[in-house]
Parts: structure tokens; sequence; C-alpha cells
């Protein structure tokens, strides 16, 4: 099978997603990867000649050189499954489908988190319900990564008879590759936000908690940076920039600290919670979207409303090592029980498996498909 995976910004989580994703399918199969020269930064397990560029930046006089180009590399390639990755390739591609008279690969979208579950008024989240609408005609599965994101999808009229859902996971890491990094103060609490700089992760909620209040007992580690220019933030003490690092170095900074912090105003899923837990550490997040999915109050973290920063306050203030510990252990288990990468790709092969079983039939289930790992 020839799979062609079809990414925009291709960093960050979606960058992670693709290096679990297309490396377990490069040991079977035919894999491609096309995303813009842009603002892509990601490592993947995959041949030079199978990686793909094209020549774009998110705005609207870009679309039409971008949609030739990705059309180009599908005619190329001529792929039996093409896999669209996040909002604008969804766009571009299925837009350029529209054109042609007839194809005869299948065509699977995975969003990444909708467009419609952003913080934006009604009038938005409608239009852009209604562009997923038409779109959808021109796909034969959406695959949601998070029970919220679909029944968000259902909600806004997304195809019920083409859409599962298949949580996101991430692979187990050596003892190398999860070594701690060194020179943190043992006396004090460290935190660590790992996101983009932007209004959807909410770091500016965070910093304006230590601007307002004395948290001495706590130092908070970020890492990333701006990628969308939504948000301008300038850190203040008690706050540590460690600027973006690669994905293979960090687990060693997840092994570093207490506690994950993630504020987001909204999340598709929240790879960052898993990639915690996964090392044993505990996550305190917004009880946004699909984080509670992920964390449980007091079991694996902390959940906070996110209009109340009080209730952030609160938790910051009571923390206590011991317990970040028991709730990271149980974090732990959570992580191999429900989000590895196993279990995440075997599921990914049933749902590209089913698709040509079920040519026959009239569509598609839509019941997720689960297996075990």
């Amino acid at each position: 099978m020839r799979i062609l995976h079809i990414g925009e910004y291709v960093n960050g989580g979606i960058g992670t997603y693709w290096s679990e994703v297309v490396g377990y399918q490069s040991r079977k199969h035919d894999v491609h990867v096309l995303m813009s020269r842009h603002n892509s930064q990601c490592s993947l397990p995959l041949e030079e000649h199978r990686i793909h560029y094209y020549e774009y930046k998110r705005h609207l006089r870009a679309f039409p050189r971008a949609m030739r180009q990705i059309a180009a590399v599908i005619d190329q390639i001529q792929p039996d499954i093409i896999h669209l990755h996040s909002t604008f390739a969804g766009l571009l591609t299925r837009a350029e489908l529209f054109f042609r008279k007839d194809y005869s690969f299948k065509v699977i979208y995975c969003a990444h988190g909708w467009s419609f579950i952003m913080d934006v008024p009604k009038y938005k989240k409608r239009v852009y319900a209604w562009i997923e609408r038409i779109l959808a005609s021109r796909t034969d599965l959406i695959i949601n990564i998070s029970n919220y994101e679909m029944k968000q999808a259902l909600q806004y009229g997304l195809p019920a008879d083409r859409s599962t859902m298949v949580y996101n996971g991430v692979a187990e890491r050596s003892r190398a590759e999860a070594a701690p990094v060194t020179g943190l103060q043992s006396d004090k609490i460290n935190l660590l936000f790992i996101g983009r700089f932007d209004y959807a992760k909410g770091l500016d909620i965070l910093v304006e908690l230590f601007r307002t209040y004395e948290l001495q007992h706590v130092t908070l580690y970020t890492i990333g940076g701006s990628v969308l220019g939504d948000q301008r933030i300038d850190l203040p003490e008690g706050i540590v920039h460690l600027g973006w690092i690669d994905n293979d170095r960090i687990d060693g900074y997840y092994t570093m600290c207490d506690a994950v912090i993630m504020p987001s105003r909204w999340e598709g899923f929240g790879l960052v919670a898993v990639e915690a837990m996964r090392n044993g550490k505990a996550v305190i997040c917004s009880n946004r979207a699909a984080l509670p999915e992920l964390v449980q109050h007091e079991v694996n973290g902390y959940l906070f409303e996110i209009e109340q920063p009080e209730q952030l306050l609160s938790i910051i203030q009571s923390l206590d090592r011991s317990e970040l510990e028991r709730l990271g252990e149980q974090g732990r288990r959570i992580y191999q029980e429900r989000f590895t990468s196993t279990r995440m790709n075997l599921n990914l092969e049933m749902a590209y498996e089913r698709l040509f079983e079920e040519d026959s039939l009239d569509h598609t289930s839509d019941v997720a498909w689960e297996v075990s790992p």
C-alpha cells in the first residue's frame, strides 16, 4: 500500500505524531510525506526521497500555488491513501480534488483539533463547520483524536457514517533518551510548560499569575516559542525559557521536572499530557476540550477552570513533591493502558484496511475501532 501523508506546518505535536506514525507504517508500506517548507521542523524516520515540500505561507494568495504543487506530488506518487493532517492541509488538498474528474485513492482527514472548537465567535464556528461539511464530500474517512473532538464534529454536522475516533499515542523511550537534565534547584517545585507561545496554549495565563503573585517556591520552565505569531509574551522572573528542544531530547526535560502544566484554552487531544504521563509526571491542566479525557483530578494530576485563575493559584501554592510523585505513577499506568503508539498505530492500520474492505458496503462505521496493543 502506498500512503502519502500531507500536512501544513509540521512541527510540535504534529511532528511528534508523524514520527510515530510514519516510523511504524514505513516498515510495511510505501510511505511518503508532503509538508510546507516554511515552519516545518521535524525529524522523520524516512529516506530523503520520500520527504516532499511545497512552497507556502499561510495567506490566501499562497493557496493556488500550494494547491498546484500538492496536486503535482499526488500525480507523481500515485498513492492508494492520502492521509491529511490539520485544517489547512485538509483545505488545500480537498479543494484541489473538486477539480479532478476522477481519482482512485482514498482520502483520510484528521483535523488534529477542529477549527470550530477554538475560542472564537459563534458565527466563525458556523462558517468553519460549513466549510468542513463541504470538504467532507471529498473525504472517505474522518479521524477524530478524542471523544470530545468527535462529539463536537457530529454536533456541527460532520457525517457520522464516515467518522471514527483514534486516540493519539506515543512510543516508549529508552533510559538514555529520558536521562534527566541537571542543574535544577532541589528546594523548589519545578514546573514545565511545553508548547507554542500562542493564544490556544494559554501561556499568558501562567505569565500573568507569576507576574501578579510571589511564587518563590516554584520555578516554571518553558519550552517552545511563537509559531502563529498571535501573541508576544515577555517572561517575568520565576520563569526560565529554554527555547525549542529537539524531540529526541525532550524526555530529559520531562524527567527533570516535578509536574507539567497545560493552561490550554483548547486542545483537540493534548499530546504533551501523554508525553508527561509516559515519563511518570503529574499534569496540571485546564478542564477544557479533550484534556479531562487524559487527566483525572487528583488521580494523575489536577484540573482547573481556566476562567477562575484563583483555582490554578491554589493548586500551585499547595503543591507537594511526594504527592506529585504519586500522581505521576498513576499517570504512567494510564499511559501504558491507553496511550501507547502501538495501540494508536494498530487502530490506524485497522481503519486503513476497513476502508478497502468496505468498498462494497454503503459506508464505514461511526463506531471507534479500538484494539488492544
